[in-house]
């Protein structure tokens, strides 16, 4: 999907894309399984111009996650910012 936005942008001129996702909707929807399984199918680095920033709230972390998922999601973002 995100490669097929980024031959769209393209197309128009477009240099690459910039996205910010808030994940909070995850927790707050009990989809925490789901979060998990998308965020661990991203790859760490994309071959193609997307920068990425997914915005998490520690409390949701550590309420709903053990620490084992949350390292799992950890491992498959660079860099993590704390």
């Amino acid at each position: 999907m995100w490669a097929e936005l980024i031959n769209l942008l393209a197309k128009r001129g477009k240099a690459g894309l910039r996205v910010v996702g808030d994940v909070s909707a995850f927790f707050k929807y009990r989809l925490q399984k789901q979060l998990i399984q998308y965020e661990t199918s991203l790859e760490q680095k994309f071959d193609f111009p997307l920068t990425a920033i997914c915005a998490y709230n520690r409390t949701d972390l550590s309420k709903y996650l053990a620490a084992e998922e949350i390292k799992n999601i950890e491992d498959h973002h660079h860099p993590v910012w704390k």
